[in-house]
This record gives C-alpha cells, sequence and structure tokens, in this order.
C-alpha cells in the first residue's frame, strides 16, 4: 500500500515488525508493529520508539523509561497496557497495548466541523472512565504497600482514546510523576500542554493528584461546549487565563447544560486544589449520580455504536490495512535484537511528518511541552527535542515556532574534528548530540551572549570517503576543503554582529512607566528610544487610572520599532451597582454581560448612566430592570423573584382534617386530601381558595393571592360547633316542602303523606322560643345525601353539608346545593324568622 504512514517493506525491530507510523513527536516516534509468538500466535501493538536526535540524552531517556516503569505497574481496564521496554541499536523503546480507534481531540474537531450537537450522556461516560483510570492510577501502591504517588500531568483530548469497541483509555505516562522515579523535575519547571495544565502547575508549585482533577475539568469544559476554555493570543496569555482562572460559565456556550452538571464542572476547575474534587473517583461518582437524576443510562455499547457509525470510513480503511498486514507473511524474528536496517530505510522511518492543518489545536499543542525557567548568565544553553521551546524572559508569548535557520545543507551538526584528511581509517565516531531547537534565539544569542556553532559534514560523506579507501583520498580531500571554504562565509554570517533593535514608545499620557519583560526601564515622558536585546519581548506600559497595555513582540536586531499608544481611562472602582435577590444566587447579567458570581453581588467598574440588569433563577421568573447609576456612587437594587411554582403545605389543628384546594374564580377543585401535606406544582400566578373540614368543627377557610413565597404554609386552627339544644320529643315538626324550581309559601302543616324522595324544609321552634329572642336571626342546619356544597343567595359560602346551626338573617333565602361529581344541583326557597330554627334535608 502507498498511504501515508504505511511502510513500503515492514522492518524488523527487534523481535517486532515495525508496519506503520502512527505518530511522531518532539520525544519519541510510535509505529504500529506486529509481534510472533510459539504456534502461529501474532497479535498488533504499538512501540515507541526514543527519537534519534535526543538519544544521548540523559534526561529523556530517564523520562522514557520513567513512562514504562510507572504505566508498566498499571493494569486497569481505562489505563493503556505496557508490556515491554527495550533497546534495539542503543535506542530504547516500549511496546504497549494497540487500541484501534480515535482520541477525543479527533472527535472535538470533528464535532466542530459538521456541528454535531453535543451529547452530554456520551460526554459523562467518558470523563466517568478516565476518572477511573487516573483514580486507579492516583491510589496505585507499591508491592510493600506505599503509595508511588502517581500524578499524569499531562491529561488532555490528546491523551485520552476511545477504541471502535467502546473502551476509553488513559495513555502517555511520559511526564508522569510517581515517587521514587529516576528523573525528578525542579520546582519552576512546566511540563504538560499548556492549554491544560493547572493554576499550581502554571506557577511551577508542587503538584499531586487535583492537578490531574484540574485539567480533566478543562477537557469535559470543552466537550460540553464545543468550545477551548484557556487558549490565549500567545502562550505567555494562555497561561495567564489559566493562573487567573479566567473563563465563562459552559452554560454560556451550551445552555442545554443542566445547572447541576455545571456545578460539577466549575467545582473540577476551583483554582485551589482545596476546593476542586479531592479524587477522581468523587468526580466520577457525581457524573454518575447526575446521570441517574437525568436518566441518562449510557454504556460501552452505545459508545461503540456512536463510534462505528461516525468513523465508519476510518474503520474500513483499518480493515483494509489489516488484511495488507495479513498477506505480507511475515515470518517470527527471534528474542535477539536484530541488525539495524538500512540507513536509507531508517531515515526514511524517522522523517518529518507532514504538515497537518488543525482546526482547534497549535501545533505547539500536539505533543507535550517541557518548559523550564529561563538560565543563568554563567549556564549553558541546553538543547532539547524539536517540539520543545526554551520559556525564558527572552521568549514570553511564542505561539508557533519560527522557521528554522539552518547552517549547512543537510541540517546536521558534526564537528569538525570528525573530518578525516589523511588516507587512514576512521576513529569510531561518537554519537551526535542534538540539533538546536529552532527557535531564532537558539542561534543567535541569550542574554548578550554570543552563540558558538559548528561546521561539519553529513555522516554519509565520511562512511564513502573510509570505503573508497586510498584510491579516492586525495579527492576526498578536495571535496572537504571545498564544503569548509563555503562553510565559513555562512559561519561568519551567522555569527556577525547585528545592532541592537530600537524600539521607539509615544504615549498619551505623555508620562508613562514601561517595562521589557517585567524589568522597568523608563518612568517619565515620552517619546522614549530604547535599545533592547534580540529575541521575544513582553512590553507592558502603565500610568496612574488609567488601564495597561500589554504586548508582545519578536525583536529583530537592526530594526526599528515604533510603539504609538493611547491608553484608555480605567474605569471607577466606585462606580457600580449591588444586585440583592430573594431567594439568593441568582444570575445577573448587566448590558448584556453575565457576571460569573451570584447573588448578592457587587458588580463594580461600571460607567455612569442607564444599564439594563437581568435577574434570573432557576424556577423564578426572570427580572428585567433599568437602573440609573451615578458617577461615584454603588446603586443597589433588591429584588423579590416571583416563583413559578408552589409547594403549599398545608396543617392544621386538629390533624387528619379533610381540605380541598380550589381555584379563586372558579368551583373547579385542584386537590384534596388530608393535613397535614404537601400540594406541589401549583401554578404561582393564580389564587386558591383553601377549605379545611372535619365534623364536629366549624370550617376553616383561606384565601391564597400569588405572592413571592415558593413554599408557604398554612395552618388550619379548627374550632369547635356552638350547638342548640332540640327537644324534638315534645312536639311533632310540621314539615315544609320547597320545590327547586318556584319558591311556594307553605301552610304551617302539611299532611304527612308527602312522598318520600321529595326535599324537605322543617321547622323546629327552639326550646326556649320567647319574646326575649333575637327577633333578627335564625338558626339552619342543612343535610345532604351525597355530600353537597352550600350556596345561599348565590354566594359560595364555602361550607359543605351536614352544615349544622348556621347563623343566618331572618327572611327569605335562597339556599343551593351542588355537587358536579354527582350532577346535584338544586335550589331551595326558605322563609325564617327571628329565633327559629330550620332544617334542609335533601335525599
Amino acid at each position: 500500500m502507498s498511504e501515508p504512514g504505511i511502510l513500503p517493506k515492514p522492518i524488523a525491530f527487534g523481535k517486532y515488525y515495525l508496519l506503520e507510523r502512527v505518530n511522531v513527536g518532539g520525544m519519541a516516534e510510535i509505529f504500529k508493529a506486529k509481534a510472533f509468538g510459539v504456534e502461529g500466535f501474532e497479535r498488533l501493538l504499538a512501540v515507541k520508539q526514543i527519537l534519534s536526535s535526543i538519544a544521548e540524552d540523559e534526561s529523556f531517556i530517564n523520562m522514557f523509561i520513567d513512562e514504562a516503569k510507572i504505566a508498566g505497574q498499571l493494569n486497569h481496564p481505562n489505563v493503556a497496557q505496557i508490556f515491554d521496554l527495550g533497546k534495539v541499536d542503543g535506542s530504547y523503546f516500549i511496546a504497549l497495548e494497540y487500541i484501534s480507534g480515535k482520541d477525543l481531540k479527533t472527535s472535538f474537531e470533528r464535532a466542530r466541523r459538521i456541528g454535531e450537537k453535543v451529547s452530554i450522556p456520551r460526554v459523562c461516560y467518558n470523563i466517568s472512565k478516565v476518572c477511573e483510570g487516573l483514580g486507579y492510577a492516583h491510589a496505585k501502591k507499591d508491592s510493600q504497600g506505599r503509595d508511588l504517588n502517581i500524578v499524569h500531568r499531562d491529561v488532555s483530548p490528546q491523551n485520552i482514546l476511545v477504541s471502535y469497541e467502546g473502551e476509553v483509555k488513559v495513555i502517555d505516562f511520559g511526564i508522569a510523576k510517581a515517587q521514587g522515579k529516576s528523573s525528578q523535575t525542579q520546582v519552576g519547571i512546566l511540563k504538560g500542554k499548556f492549554s491544560y495544565m493547572s493554576p499550581e502547575q502554571v506557577r511551577g508549585l508542587h503538584v499531586d493528584h487535583r492537578s490531574d482533577i484540574f485539567s480533566l475539568g478543562i477537557v469535559l469544559y470543552e466537550l460540553l461546549t464545543l468550545e477551548r476554555l484557556f487558549l490565549g493570543d500567545s502562550d505567555f496569555d494562555t497561561l495567564e487565563k489559566i493562573r487567573k482562572v479566567e473563563m465563562s460559565p459552559p452554560s454560556l456556550y451550551n445552555p442545554h447544560i443542566p445547572k447541576e452538571l455545571e456545578d460539577i464542572v466549575l467545582k473540577a476547575l476551583a483554582r485551589t486544589p482545596e476546593e476542586r474534587f479531592q479524587s477522581a473517583y468523587d468526580l466520577s461518582e457525581a457524573l454518575e449520580r447526575f446521570m441517574r437524576n437525568q436518566g441518562y443510562y449510557y454504556t460501552n455499547k452505545d459508545l461503540a455504536s456512536y463510534m462505528k457509525e461516525a468513523f465508519s470510513a476510518d474503520i474500513e480503511f483499518e480493515n483494509k490495512k489489516f488484511e495488507y498486514y495479513q498477506s505480507l507473511n511475515l515470518k517470527p524474528l527471534s528474542d535477539d535484537p536484530q541488525p539495524s536496517s538500512p540507513s536509507g530505510q531508517r531515515q526514511a522511518v524517522r522523517s518529518a511528518p507532514k504538515g497537518r492543518g488543525q482546526l482547534s489545536w497549535g501545533e505547539d499543542e500536539m505533543e507535550t511541552q517541557i518548559f523550564d525557567r529561563a538560565m543563568g548568565e554563567d549556564e549553558e544553553e541546553e538543547e532539547i527535542g524539536e517540539s520543545a521551546i526554551i520559556y525564558s524572559q527572552d521568549v514570553i508569548g511564542r505561539n508557533e515556532e519560527p522557521p528554522t535557520r539552518e547552517f549547512d545543507r543537510w541540517d546536521v551538526n558534526l564537528d569538525l574534528a570528525h573530518i578525516t584528511f589523511k588516507d587512514e581509517p576512521e576513529a569510531p565516531a561518537a554519537r551526535r548530540k542534538p540539533a538546536p531547537t529552532a527557535q531564532l534565539e537558539a542561534i543567535e544569542r541569550r542574554n548578550g551572549a554570543p552563540v558558538t556553532a559548528q561546521v561539519s559534514v553529513p555522516p554519509t560523506m565520511l562512511r564513502a570517503q573510509n570505503a573508497a579507501g586510498p584510491k579516492f583520498g586525495k579527492i576526498g580531500l578536495i571535496a572537504a576543503l571545498v564544503l569548509v571554504l563555503g562553510c565559513i562565509p555562512m559561519y561568519l554570517y551567522a555569527t556577525r554582529e547585528r545592532p541592537a533593535p530600537l524600539i521607539v514608545f509615544e504615549t498619551e499620557p505623555g508620562a508613562v512607566k514601561i517595562l521589557l519583560n517585567d524589568a522597568l526601564i523608563h518612568d517619565g515622558p515620552t517619546p522614549f528610544e530604547y535599545k533592547a536585546v534580540p529575541g521575544m519581548a513582553r512590553l507592558v506600559i502603565r500610568q496612574d487610572g488609567f488601564e495597561p497595555y500589554e504586548s508582545s513582540v519578536d525583536l529583530v536586531g537592526g530594526k526599528t520599532y515604533k510603539l504609538n499608544q493611547t491608553l484608555k481611562r480605567a474605569l471607577n472602582d466606585t462606580t457600580g451597582i449591588k444586585v440583592q435577590t430573594t431567594p439568593a444566587g441568582a444570575r445577573v447579567e448587566i448590558a448584556g454581560v453575565a457576571s460569573q458570581e451570584q447573588t448578592p453581588l457587587t458588580v463594580r467598574q461600571l460607567k455612569a448612566g442607564k444599564h439594563s440588569v437581568k435577574i434570573s433563577l432557576e424556577g423564578y421568573f426572570e427580572e428585567v430592570r433599568e437602573i440609573e447609576i451615578e458617577a461615584e456612587k454603588i446603586a443597589e437594587i433588591e429584588i423579590a423573584l416571583r416563583p413559578k411554582k408552589l409547594a403549599l403545605a398545608i396543617n392544621s389543628n386538629p390533624d387528619r382534617s379533610d381540605f380541598t384546594v380550589f381555584e379563586k374564580d372558579g368551583d373547579q377543585r385542584i386537590a384534596s386530601g388530608k393535613t397535614p401535606e404537601v400540594v406541589r406544582d401549583l401554578d404561582a400566578t393564580k389564587a386558591y381558595k383553601i377549605v379545611v373540614e372535619r365534623r364536629g368543627f366549624d370550617n376553616w377557610e383561606h384565601i391564597l393571592e400569588p405572592g413571592l413565597e415558593a413554599a408557604p404554609t398554612l395552618s388550619a386552627e379548627m374550632a369547635r360547633n356552638r350547638r342548640d339544644d332540640f327537644t324534638q320529643t315534645e312536639r311533632v315538626i310540621p314539615p315544609v316542602v320547597a320545590t327547586t324550581t318556584t319558591r311556594t309559601n307553605l301552610p304551617k302543616t302539611q299532611p304527612k303523606t308527602e312522598p318520600k324522595t321529595e326535599p324537605t324544609v322543617r321547622t323546629t321552634p327552639t326550646k326556649t322560643a320567647s319574646a326575649d329572642d333575637d327577633s333578627g336571626t335564625a338558626m339552619l342546619s342543612i343535610a345532604s345525601r351525597p355530600v353537597a356544597r352550600v350556596y345561599i343567595n348565590d354566594k359560595d359560602t364555602g361550607r359543605y353539608t351536614p352544615l349544622i346551626d348556621f347563623k343566618i338573617k331572618s327572611g327569605n333565602h335562597k339556599i343551593g346545593l351542588v355537587n358536579p361529581d354527582f350532577g346535584l344541583n338544586k335550589t331551595y326557597f326558605v322563609e325564617l324568622k327571628g329565633g327559629e330554627s330550620k332544617r334542609i334535608i335533601n335525599r
């Protein structure tokens, strides 16, 4: 096959065959390889080989070996397994589990490219599985039960793989920190990808496992929002954003993120380790609890289904490559190290990959970066791998690597002493030191010190010369002299003295403070000229009462830079607004800008004038107010938010009384039951009538108007009925009959043969009826089967039958009994005289 990355012919490497180069970075390259065993056993795996350019760097070798030692002790389904650590031709390698799938970075870019909707269950499942792998690594102990204190320090989307079968794996413990490792990180050295570092990592402080939780919180944020979290205009800006933890709530980008999940993300991204989840297991449990509360059920089967659908074309290509590998009929290799492959083949394998255009990640984020503090004047400049950048006062703010400046055509750096001018055997040449980094500073000067250069020839020319022997000795000598003479002008050009770059400052206001790489170089009026040192420089211009101006510029010797800058006036800290809400915890937007804090809060540095303030809280109606803010004053606003739903608690004395909730302006029954009880999901914009009843007690009523309380409580104190004594045994009660349609003046006596089905009105004189009785008040008792609501003169009494000894004014009255559930709607007309008592019985 001629696809990119696939080797034209498998290369024997120790006991493995290298089939395809999967990736190459600043420290190592990774191949897909094949291994054989007895009885036809074979398997695909990955071989991670240290680059030849840093093969002599002891610190990198120790780091590489540490990765194998640390990951080799981990055996967990969510951590990539290490099988072997070996050395072939003086180059170390690691054999590890090959995972057929994609990293989360690829999934992130695909989702952004096609506009895919974020699947919250899938994101939570992926991160939960990563937590399980990290939690296992963090808690790992050695064979004697001592904590290994493993910290990954490079948790990022690139180092989280998802297989096509739905497995989630954490990879690349290359810069992991563990107890007892041979390579030790000094305080102040930054290891990891800038955009996924923790604040304590950025500041060069001691890190523990909670640093990994912050990094994983960044990954969770980005997968939920499909937005990069900490990405500045330069590396310095990125580090500053992380140090200050400058971010917006994830719901600002994805409003579908529930508040419970947003709280989990923000806790994982807390600035101090003490405020974060204290273990990866805690974060995993929080995500699983959220999924249960939301009713999400997601498994590796669902993840596998998504991966096979999303990357079907890649899977098909993988299958074709597998068939191609099978057709090669490779033979098992012995365990003994194999001789190195021809130089041409090995050089082809290690050639740099083609440039790849990235949607969201810069080239500096493709591989782990190891940044050190600035070196002192007496220290030698360290030469490190191709993807590393020296992070110092002279190189702050670089976002992309500048193009490589070469000394010769072959991109090598060999000593002139290696050249042999006589026809004699050449002494064995020492291995080459790593090539200088691609930065301009690496070949010019650091802190004013001149850079020495080594001019040399390619090793292939040396080998050709030795093989030729005496026959071609003179020709080789002439070629070497021509080469040396050709390199001398290049050497002189590279080491020539250049004029210092000149910066001309002109500012408004005229008197300012100017800082270059955090060092004060001027405090006074402008224009001002300053001769600087070539290289990357960070400029800051300050003045009291103005916002500081910051910029980064790559200074080149011999050039003049003019900086005309007008500083913006700083907003007054004494002008702002104080917002308080009931209940607290609401979000505030002022002029469309959301505050990261919740009420109660004070927002300062606002301009005087009118401002639109929007306040929102889940479960409450949004409030928008126009507030006038005066200069150098803090305006105050207190808002009681109106709830959307009510949870009404109804209590009574005595308990177990019957209650019914009606709409205030209708007969519709909303809820009923026995006290004590909480009636939930009532519309908070409506008014309700609550009636509490109990036999032997007067009915208790209350009108609940729309208010500001989301959980009001009603307590009904029931009063016992006042009953009069009736002596019905001493007299015959003459019944009075009333129809349901017309009013009838009935005689005082009625035949006793009235139909039993007719409702009756019975008049019972009181026991002590006399001239002294109250002539304006009568007593009315009403019974009905079924129970009915009582209306008097078309007005709702709020009472239900049985109604006993109800006081009513004397005169003619219209009595209505209503029960819509049983189709009851009857009307009675009664005439009541002062001091008498009557009963209405509806059968």
